[in-house]
């Protein structure tokens, strides 16, 4: 077996864990964490060799489980010590140098801070401003900030799941993919009719089409990367500091929970398996109600 191989080498590190690890949970843990790293480094990086690993790919594989899996930051450093735990088991053996580690300078992120960042109307309204001068970016915003999706969801999209209900009401159907269900998420009107003059009026016409909401000139389905990119040089633009594609989901969930949206319900919308990843926004409304003394109105989902 070479552990030059990330499979090998990560068959070989839960071996070394089977004889060391006395809890089966704990061992269980880290094999589901680790496997899910090695599907993200041979499907996504396309890399199948230890050496290949560098601190970008971890970083990347950080924003993955953060914005398109929507872990909250305690099961994020979980993972994040299950990698330091294997790197340096690879270390040990040799097989990377300790200063090529791609640990390096990956810090863990702080619970104390555990705060989300959301947007403040300023900037989530300059957002909206800038992002109009590109149909297909103003499109991709306004689905995210309008429905609190994820990135991966918004590039998965396809023209067949944006629905409308008997009754006229419009919504998504965001299917199911990996371990997340699918699931419906209402849309305001408004959003439904931008998404069908962007269809309709400014979406590529190509060959061959997949019916991917967004997609390149060619017809491929929008990469998740270049959906992050796009936005983070509009975030630049306007001058907002400090602020991922994920705080525009941040900012969908705190202000319906401002609105009042009882929050089970919410963590349905925004695909929350557990009521238990709300805790955070709660505490974050909570804390702004007792300091302002407003009361909790409204119990629609709101519209920006």
């Amino acid at each position: 077996m070479s552990l030059e191989s990330l499979e090998d080498a990560v068959s070989a590190f839960l071996e070394y864990l089977k004889e060391k690890t006395k809890s089966r949970y704990t061992y269980i843990a880290y094999k589901n964490d680790l496997n899910q790293f090695l599907r993200f480094a041979l499907l996504r990086l396309r890399k199948r060799r230890t050496t290949q690993i560098t601190r970008d790919d971890i970083f990347e594989y950080l924003r993955f489980l953060e914005e398109e899996q929507g872990f909250n930051v305690r099961t994020v450093i979980r993972k994040l010590n299950t990698l330091n735990s294997f790197f340096k088991f690879l270390v040990n053996k040799g097989v990377i140098e300790h200063l090529a580690s791609p640990m390096l300078g990956v810090k863990t992120p702080s619970l104390e801070n555990d705060v989300p960042r959301y947007l403040k109307p300023v900037e989530y309204l300059a957002l909206r401003e800038v992002t109009r001068e590109d149909p297909r970016l103003h499109a991709i915003y306004e689905v995210l900030l309008q429905t609190g999706i994820r990135v991966g969801e918004l590039a998965r999209l396809k023209i067949e799941d944006i629905k409308m209900t008997e009754r006229g009401n419009p919504y998504l159907h965001i299917r199911a993919y990996g371990a997340q269900p699918e699931r419906i998420v209402p849309i305001p009107k408004k959003l439904y009719k931008l998404l069908q003059v962007y269809i309709k009026k400014h979406r590529p016409k190509v060959q061959n089409d997949e019916g991917y909401v967004f997609i390149t000139r060619t017809g491929r389905p929008l990469a998740v990367r270049n959906i992050r990119d796009m936005l983070k040089r509009a975030m630049d633009k306007v001058g907002i500091k400090d602020a991922t594609i994920n705080d525009i989901r941040n900012t969908y969930i705190v202000y319906q929970l401002r609105n009042g949206v009882d929050p089970l319900t919410l963590a349905r919308i925004v695909g929350h398996k557990r009521l238990s990843s709300m805790e955070r926004y709660i505490k974050l409304v909570q804390e702004e109600f007792k300091e302002t003394s407003k009361e909790r109105v409204g119990t629609k989902v709101k519209t920006f």
